[in-house]
């Protein structure tokens, strides 16, 4: 795995090098059961790339009946659902909606269009490689993922 890495590193720009780190998911996306670390199942991806997509690697604790994304604004009579997206270093507002699947659905636009607009940015950098922006472009956000 040692020289997989080293191999794998010498591949992306230098500039970059203290900001890698090692990937499972990306190649493996909605793959069921994938926990393992090799280099068939592994990339190097700048920091940055990570934490765009670390928010569909967690478990959804609260509101866990609600898509990814999406929040309870209240459970009165005229119960709204809202949606803000972290973009960039900022958290963005993109609406609040009368139902839960109504906003999921603007989140996964956004957040999908995000994803390759990330990616086009590191690829045009050298700093992830074809077959990764290849997997990022093939992502998609799913409501429930993580149940």
């Amino acid at each position: 795995f040692a020289e997989w890495y080293i191999n794998y590193s010498n591949l992306l720009n230098p500039d970059f090098y203290n900001d890698y780190q090692i990937d499972k998911d990306i190649l493996q996306w909605g793959i069921e059961g994938n926990h393992y670390y090799s280099p068939q199942t592994c990339c190097l991806i700048p920091s940055a790339l990570n934490m765009v997509l670390a928010n569909h690697n967690v478990e959804r604790i609260s509101e866990s009946d609600l898509p990814v994304g999406v929040t309870d604004n209240g459970k009165g009579t005229r119960r709204s659902f809202s949606i803000n997206i972290s973009m960039y270093g900022e958290s963005s507002y993109l609406g609040t909606f009368n139902d839960p699947m109504e906003a999921f659905s603007v989140y996964k636009f956004h957040k999908e269009k995000y994803i390759k607009e990330v990616a086009d940015y590191y690829f045009n950098l050298n700093c992830i490689l074809k077959d990764v922006y290849d997997a990022l472009y093939r992502i998609e956000i799913k409501p429930f993922d993580n149940k």
